[in-house]
């Protein structure tokens, strides 16, 4: 399954139809929340029976008392008020509201928003149904991954929030050359349908999205995509400060910071739009431009993620990656108060702002992610490792001492003298723990012997021709460069270099180990 998407060039009628069908659904979305909260607040769910029974709609909570083991202990607490002078009474009357859902589901929502129920609501009667449908299973799921605890609660959405129009069901839209069909808009021209989107080929759901620069068209079908070859080669990437991303090879990639680079930009904008008119025309224009900018750095930043998570699926049968706690390290220090009272202690805050602003910018959990998505699409491994003592083991030898990382970009290993680039070193640390296999399986990679040992070698075994001086200048040669201090190859990561491969020729028998011999042999 594969998602395309593509800009559409509307009228004025179309935009405007729109902009009415965002403001129904915006109404069904929050309708069907309300549903939903309202058979939470008054049913409550049997583990005996696995159904829901009706509970008493009086608010309650818990209050921690001590018992007699001096255990803290959950007691449900309610608190009843008088609304009488004369005395207490039961706030309940003889009949109350019951929950207008049996279940919290799809199927229980769906009837609600029938359009033969709803006959004074001309607005809702001119949007397609299956807009509504689209934005009940959305809200459906959101809701039971709220419930199993994996996310927070949906919210209530005002006005202008709601920017996206979903249609779930297949069949519904048809493409045909460079024009599409869907339903309420009528035919519509999308320019490199044609191209990009195969003849024939069945549209299973489509979405309509609003954004600052226009309105997109997000098709999803069965699309075909050319499977790489298997290349044999196990990486890691290890995520550093200097170097927002490190392989095992010595490579260090410069992500490109779109945010960073438009900061003037943005800031000019904010203050121009803070010296305007609240609510005027010149603001909303000015907050437009401010909105449209920001799509362009989100679009810039997802665009380098896509090139670089498809140049390292199609290289690498295996990739690796540090499982990171993102949400953590862009946290903001906590304040530390003096001793005396007085005030607090500096705590670092505006140097940490500028690491978070980096981090957030670079986007590592977003490349994180496209590249688990393409391997799984692909027929790749992905593995997350931990992070825990990956910076402080020796590769070589696999010791572990804080010691050895000597500073930022140096590891020196106390016990064996080892000495590498202390990223490039996390990284191998990395791969060899998620695919100790690989390790196994490539002699080259443990140190054992030296790649023109192996050749001769095998050729001595296997009693092949002993190759020649024009096959012998066709296997890469390890670098010679002077490098840093670390003795690691720090450059700019070039997408384009597709053909600059690390593996050897195998023509005249090398062995594919000798693939991991096309960097330093410092660095191993």
């Amino acid at each position: 399954m594969k998602t395309l998407e593509f800009k559409l060039s509307l009228n004025n009628k179309h935009s405007a139809s729109i902009d009415r069908w965002l403001d129904v659904q915006r109404w069904t979305w929050n309708q069907g929340l309300a549903c939903l909260k309202e058979f939470e607040a008054f049913a409550h769910y049997n583990k005996h029976d696995k159904s829901h029974a009706p509970c008493c709609p009086v608010p309650w909570e818990y209050r921690w008392q001590k018992g007699d083991n001096d255990q803290w202990i959950a007691i449900p607490y309610s608190t009843i008020k008088p609304f009488k002078k004369a005395g207490l009474c039961c706030p309940l009357p003889k009949t109350y509201r019951e929950p207008r859902l049996d279940r919290d589901s799809e199927y229980s929502l769906t009837p609600l928003f029938a359009k033969k129920l709803h006959p004074d609501k001309p607005w809702y009667q001119e949007c397609p149904y299956k807009l509504s449908q689209g934005t009940i299973k959305l809200l459906a799921t959101s809701w039971a991954e709220y419930r199993k605890g994996k996310r927070k609660s949906p919210r209530f959405k005002r006005r202008g929030e709601n920017r996206t129009l979903n249609d779930t069901q297949s069949g519904n839209a048809k493409a045909s050359g460079g024009f599409i069909k869907l339903p309420g808009l009528g035919k519509l021209r999308v320019r490199s349908l044609e191209k990009r989107w195969p003849i024939g080929l069945k549209i299973n759901s489509y979405r309509i999205m609003k954004r600052p620069s226009g309105y997109y068209l997000l098709l999803v079908g069965e699309v075909p995509c050319e499977t790489p070859k298997p290349s044999e080669k196990a990486c890691g990437f290890d995520a550093g400060l200097v170097h927002l991303l490190n392989d095992d090879a010595g490579h260090h990639i410069d992500i490109p910071l779109p945010l960073q680079r438009r900061l003037k930009a943005l800031k000019r904008l904010q203050r121009k739009a803070s010296r305007q008119v609240k609510g005027s025309a010149n603001q909303k224009k000015t907050y437009a431009s401010l909105a449209r900018l920001h799509e362009r750095i989100a679009r810039d930043r997802k665009a380098w993620h896509h090139k670089l998570s498809t140049f390292a699926v199609r290289k690498y049968d295996a990739i690796a990656v540090e499982k990171l706690n993102l949400a953590g390290m862009g946290k903001r220090p906590k304040a530390k108060p003096k001793e005396d009272g007085t005030g607090y202690e500096r705590n670092m805050a505006t140097a940490k702002s500028g690491l978070n602003r980096k981090l957030r910018d670079a986007g590592i959990g977003q490349l994180y992610r496209l590249l688990e998505e393409k391997c799984k699409a692909f027929g790749r491994q992905f593995e997350k490792v931990p992070a825990a003592y990956t910076s402080q083991t020796c590769n070589a030898c696999g010791a572990v001492d804080k010691a050895s990382r000597q500073s930022q970009s140096e590891f020196v290993c106390v016990h064996c003298g080892h000495a590498a680039n202390a990223d490039t070193n996390a990284a191998r640390n990395i791969r060899d723990i998620a695919f100790p296999d690989y390790r196994e399986r490539y002699p080259a990679l443990t140190g054992e012997f030296k790649p023109a040992t192996a050749c001769e070698t095998q050729g001595q075994q296997e009693g092949e021709r002993s190759p020649s001086r024009r096959d012998v200048a066709a296997i890469p040669k390890p670098s010679r460069e002077p490098s840093g201090a670390s003795g690691s190859k720090s450059h700019s990561f070039d997408l384009s270099e597709r053909q600059n491969d690390r593996s050897a020729q195998t023509d005249i028998g090398i062995p594919i180990q000798l693939s991991f011999w096309g960097v330093d042999s410092e660095t191993g």
